[in-house]
């Protein structure tokens, strides 16, 4: 059984990323702080295992506004998390954990290639069993605006 969309980033450990006023920090090029002021589109691209591609596997994403901690910059970033292959939602940690795979969003690699200091960050979820894909990726992208 497939989850609702809005589950995978509204509800349980990674709606700490979504809720207004939250605080992002990110690694590249520099470190910046990013505070939360609204969420704008969830997206949902849940595969079977037998469908799963390095380009194409088991994703949500979110686009959220932000702004900078100093508020003098507002930016659009883009978070990217691993979920489980459909029908194995509920299967436990370490089943999920397997599903784990590095992943690059081919907007990240394009905008590596447009911009000289692209704002990004790419973790991995942590190993507890709270999360989606323990181990899974976890990629923010943000665009200054």
């Amino acid at each position: 059984m497939a989850l609702s969309q809005s589950s995978w980033f509204h509800q349980g450990p990674m709606r700490r990323l979504s809720d207004t006023g939250s605080v992002i920090n990110l690694t590249q090029p520099q470190p910046t702080s990013w505070v939360v002021l609204d969420s704008l589109k969830e997206n949902v691209s849940q595969v079977a295992k037998h469908k799963v591609t390095p380009d194409a596997p088991s994703f949500a994403s979110l686009k959220l506004r932000y702004t900078n901690s100093e508020k003098t910059a507002n930016a659009i970033m883009r978070i990217y998390l691993q979920i489980p292959y459909t029908n194995t939602e509920l299967e436990p940690p370490t089943t999920r954990a397997s599903q784990a795979s590095p992943f690059k969003p081919k907007e990240l690699t394009i905008y590596q290639m447009l911009s000289e200091d692209p704002a990004y960050k790419e973790t991995t979820q942590p190993e507890d069993n709270l999360q989606a894909i323990p181990g899974g990726f976890l990629i923010f992208v943000v665009w200054q605006l």
